[in-house]
């Protein structure tokens, strides 16, 4: 995915290989989708989201967070949270 020049294409690319609801498999491309989609419906950034939801509630002050070629903010790894 990280190689990829557009990470949601690639993951709604990828076949599905087991039954939806039958198997639990991790993946960060889920994630990622999910970041993409709360930036679609908030009209804003999944960082800004963030912030005002999640962050400043719990008095997270200081973060970086990695995005995708298409600025997206990536959903399953590369966050890193301060105070």
């Amino acid at each position: 995915m990280p190689k990829s020049k557009n990470w949601v294409k690639f993951i709604l690319e990828q076949p599905v290989i087991h039954r939806p609801g039958s198997t639990f498999e991790y993946n960060s491309g889920n994630s990622h989708l999910l970041s993409a989609i709360i930036q679609k419906v908030s009209g804003g950034s999944s960082s800004s989201f963030a912030e005002e939801f999640l962050f400043h509630p719990l008095g997270i002050k200081k973060y970086i967070w990695v995005k995708d070629p298409q600025g997206i903010h990536e959903g399953g790894f590369s966050i890193s949270l301060n105070i």
